[in-house]
């Protein structure tokens, strides 16, 4: 428990008791000598006299206040070793400390305690100073302590250097802890009750600021390792949340390639088989040594559809291998591959890609995706003019648009598809709807070729 200091209190009671005696000898005096010299004196007279008593004593206060203090001081002198016991206790209160966070608030007690201020420790970073203890957290200037280290009740403090700082409305003192030509941060005091900061305690603050330059060295680097860790922990959780998109993504890719193949080839293949069955039961049927015309007839019929069944089921799942990756964009680029997906697609659909010719492998295959992905919501729905896909060079990057003449909208996942293909490139996407149709258009930068 810190010892208290009786000193200033019994020298302002001296000086009270001084004052009040020379203050009550003059009134005595002059209304005395009043009572002498007018016995029989009036209300006028008697006003007169306390006027007279009143100037007299006002006349000589000044005097009689230094005559106090003299006095008072002579009674009851200040401690002379207060500022070596306040620096005995910091070193006390900071060895009993377990951490730096700890520290640093009882710094901020042990400093108000030895100078009757408001006192606030603050931190040196990158960005500015930070308040990180106060003495009276409470107040108008209060900050939680330990802001940037922990969780904070409020914005902390800040201020762009000393001398921020020490322009602050608060602040009365400050005075900067430093180690060489680093800056590790301050300490303030704030007056109370309109009372000015002493040379003593100016004295005091500074002197107890060297001595903590390694505690708020330590205070500091904790400080940026916990925010450093912080930025670790929300990075790893980026990380971890990007491969369970990726795990979702590869499932959902995975589910759709299953049911396309389910829809578009098995289901035809059943059918084949179905339709297989029906010729054999009606050659059976036929009886005889050979088969009877009309039987032939019908024979014919039988695998004529079958045929095309089954030259239609091959071609669904060209169209479904095309969309996994085809081996002509590897081999031939994209325009041939764009060409091949196009004689595939139901509905007649018109490549215009001259001159381009090869570019970057990601770059062709995310454009190849990105088409796959926006005729498959145009050309596999619906009969009518034919979709044009136009591929360009222009100015280092790559645009390819492709337009419906009817204006289909594309869907919102069609075009989520498409825009994140596009981002992963760097590039962007628009959609437009004018006279002559809804387009889509997708522009990707393309690497600069050094120069052999």
């Amino acid at each position: 428990m810190p010892r208290i200091n009786h000193g200033p209190l019994t020298g302002a009671l001296v000086r009270t008791f001084l004052l009040a005696v020379y203050l009550l000898a003059v009134y005595t005096a002059v209304l005395g000598a009043g009572d002498l010299l007018w016995p029989g004196a009036g209300i006028a007279e008697s006003t007169l006299l306390w006027v007279l008593a009143a100037t007299v004593s006002g006349l000589g206060l000044t005097r009689a206040r230094r005559f106090a203090t003299g006095v008072a001081r002579r009674l009851a002198p200040e401690p002379t070793d207060a500022p070596y016991r306040t620096l005995a206790e910091l070193s006390r209160r900071l060895a009993d400390a377990s951490s730096a966070e700890d520290a640093l608030p009882r710094l901020a007690r042990l400093l108000a305690d030895g100078t009757s201020t408001r006192t606030g420790v603050w931190l040196a970073f990158p960005e500015g100073l930070v308040l990180v203890a106060d003495s009276d957290p409470g107040g108008e200037a209060g900050s939680d302590p330990g802001a940037r280290g922990g969780e904070a009740a409020g914005p902390p403090l800040t201020a762009d250097g000393p001398e921020s700082l020490a322009s602050l409305s608060h602040v009365d003192l400050m005075v900067p802890v430093t180690d060489g030509d680093d800056l590790l941060g301050a300490l303030t005091l704030t007056r109370r009750r309109r009372r000015f900061v002493t040379p003593r305690e100016r004295s005091l603050v500074e002197d107890v600021a060297p001595s903590v330059s390694l505690l708020l060295r330590n205070a500091r680097l904790t400080a940026e390792l916990k925010e450093r860790i912080r930025q670790e922990s929300e990075q790893a959780l980026r990380v971890h949340r990007s491969r369970q998109r990726l795990v979702t993504a590869r499932d959902t890719a995975r589910r759709q390639l299953g049911e396309e193949i389910t829809a578009a080839v098995v289901t035809r293949l059943t059918d084949v088989e179905n339709r297989a069955a029906e010729l054999r039961a009606a050659l059976v049927a036929s009886g005889g040594p050979g088969p009877a015309p009309d039987a032939l007839g019908t024979a014919e019929t039988r695998l004529a559809e079958i045929r095309s069944a089954l030259e239609s089921a091959i071609g669904s799942f060209r169209i479904i291998v095309a969309g996994v990756y085809p081996p002509t964009l590897g081999d031939h680029g994209l325009p041939a591959a764009l060409r091949s997906l196009a004689a595939s697609a139901p509905r007649k659909v018109q490549v215009d890609a001259a001159d381009v010719g090869r570019w970057n492998t990601e770059v062709e295959s995310g454009l190849y995706f990105c088409a796959v992905a926006t005729l498959r919501a145009w050309a596999w729905s619906g009969e009518g003019e034919p979709i044009r896909v136009a591929l360009r060079r222009h100015d280092g990057w790559a645009r390819m648009s492709v337009t419906h003449p009817g204006c289909a909208d594309v869907q919102d996942r069609t075009l989520g598809v498409v825009a994140d293909r596009v981002a992963a490139l760097g590039g962007s996407v628009e959609r437009t709807t004018d006279g002559a149709g809804c387009r889509l258009s997708v522009r990707v930068p393309l690497p600069v070729e050094s120069p052999c």
